[in-house]
């Protein structure tokens, strides 16, 4: 994901790894309900994984 590596500047990784963890903590840690994976897609290709594979 080239936002987390470092070819979108200093501070563009920074925000969107914010946004996507705000998000991630309301959802889960104040009942917040969100559709996380059409937050999280806004940023690149989405995929999910099962814990058990």
């Amino acid at each position: 994901m080239p936002s987390l590596v470092g070819s979108l500047g200093r501070t563009e990784g920074n925000r969107i790894i914010n946004e996507l963890t705000i998000g991630f903590l309301d959802a889960e840690l104040r009942d917040r309900p969100r559709d996380l994976p059409g937050l999280f897609s806004r940023h690149g290709e989405l995929s999910v994984c099962d814990g058990g594979e």
